[in-house]
């Protein structure tokens, strides 16, 4: 039932209530019935009404998807349209169905679709172990229940370092890591007070050292892979999303940084999602192309930093949206650059504001809210870099789909 001090009006977007946008989703034929609904409410809100936008799947900017496992954003169980509401106070907002957010920027009519109807994982047939070797940085993050990348990787079945200071080293022994997976790092490096940075080059000498092309470098906060296919992201039990990637960035001249995107950066609901952003930043699960001539610099926001670095440099990064990482969100979880960067006063306004001093052209701070609080982030325009091409040298003979062996099973 539509409550009717549900306190809207539909108006021409010319008028200044931008700040008052609601962006309603209503399902494929209950058109009819949301107007009549509206109208119930104000007899004049119809009057600017336009009709419904249907998504339809992207126009990919990334063509080359060959020997890739299908990608499809569009649910087959479920259609909407979306239309622009503009309320007049959003503190009157009452509810109309399933809307129970005042705050809340978008809604559903008449009912939110269940993208998630039952307990399942992706598998594969056959084992997936990356060609790369991995790297997960940890401080202060030794005890099982905080080891979300680790634990992640184990139950994938996928070969990793973790990269862990020597005072440290002993703690996680002690907590069930074993000591073949540990890398020690020299102890001038934990005294030089800039945070993960000079780790990551080291780390990355440590990969070229050792005779490889790339290398992984993963956070350590990391809770899964998920694959995004029809409006839906289950979890993925299987190395194959990095494997992806490297057959991928194999195929290409100079793709210095690739990766995989975050989950919360991939709404199910986004139809026109690409299946790859090409010249965007990479985070948090990043493949490296050893020979790149830009390293990581700094104490604050090196990935963002190192992305922008490489595309200036007139070089293509790749992030692919058909695999994603379930990545805490910045200072949610005790330890790492949250204990050791992020928790000094001002601390994110301090990483805000030195990529704004970095590149001044194209980033700038904003106290935005972000994960369901208001701090100090970043905002970057990468769209001068969206020119920046590919060059194949590696072209696949198979130009069919190719699912590696993907399973979708109940758990």
């Amino acid at each position: 039932m539509v409550q009717k001090n549900f306190n809207v009006i539909i108006v021409n977007k010319t008028e200044k209530v931008k700040e008052n946008k609601c962006i309603v989703r209503v399902m494929d034929g209950h058109l009819d019935e949301f107007k009549k609904a509206m109208l119930e409410i104000d007899p004049e809100c119809m009057k600017d009404f336009k009709d419904l936008k249907y998504e339809s799947p992207p126009e990919y900017t990334f063509k080359d998807w060959w020997d890739l496992p299908v990608f499809d954003p569009v649910c087959p169980d479920y259609k909407w349209g979306m239309c622009d509401v503009y309320v007049k106070d959003k503190k009157t907002i009452s509810s109309i169905q399933n809307m129970v957010n005042t705050q809340a920027k978008s809604f559903w009519y008449p009912f939110y679709p269940n993208f998630h109807e039952g307990n399942k994982v992706w598998t594969t047939t056959e084992k997936h172990i990356p060609r790369y070797p991995v790297y997960v940085i940890s401080l202060g993050r030794w005890k099982k229940h905080q080891r979300l990348t680790s634990n992640s990787l184990e139950e994938i079945g996928v070969p990793y370092h973790l990269v862990v200071e020597e005072q440290e080293k002993q703690n996680y022994i002690d907590n069930g890591v074993k000591e073949d997976v540990l890398l020690t790092l020299p102890k001038e490096l934990c005294q030089l007070g800039q945070g993960s940075v000079p780790v990551r080059n080291w780390v990355w000498n440590h990969s070229m050292e050792n005779g490889h092309k790339r290398h992984w470098v993963l956070d350590d906060n990391i809770n899964g892979f998920y694959r995004l296919h029809q409006c839906r992201r289950w979890k993925v039990m299987s190395g194959l999303p990095l494997c992806m990637v490297e057959d991928v960035v194999d195929r290409y001249k100079d793709i210095y940084l690739s990766g995989l995107n975050y989950k919360f950066f991939a709404p199910n609901t986004d139809v026109r999602r690409q299946r790859v952003q090409m010249n965007t930043r990479i985070y948090s699960g990043i493949l490296i192309q050893n020979d790149c001539p830009i390293r990581w610099r700094g104490r604050y926001n090196e990935d963002t930093d190192l992305s922008l670095r490489v595309m200036k440099a007139g070089h293509t990064t790749l992030l692919f949206n058909n695999f994603l990482i379930d990545k805490k969100a910045t200072n949610t979880c005790k330890g790492g650059n949250t204990s050791s960067i992020y928790s000094e006063e001002n601390g994110m306004l301090k990483k805000a504001e030195s990529l704004q001093e970095q590149h001044p052209d194209v980033a700038k701070v904003t106290d935005k809210k972000f994960v369901g609080k208001k701090e100090y982030h970043h905002i970057v325009n990468y769209k001068q870099y969206k020119h920046n091409g590919l060059v194949c040298i590696n072209e696949p003979k198979n130009k069919t789909i190719n699912n590696y062996g993907l399973t979708l099973i109940d758990v």
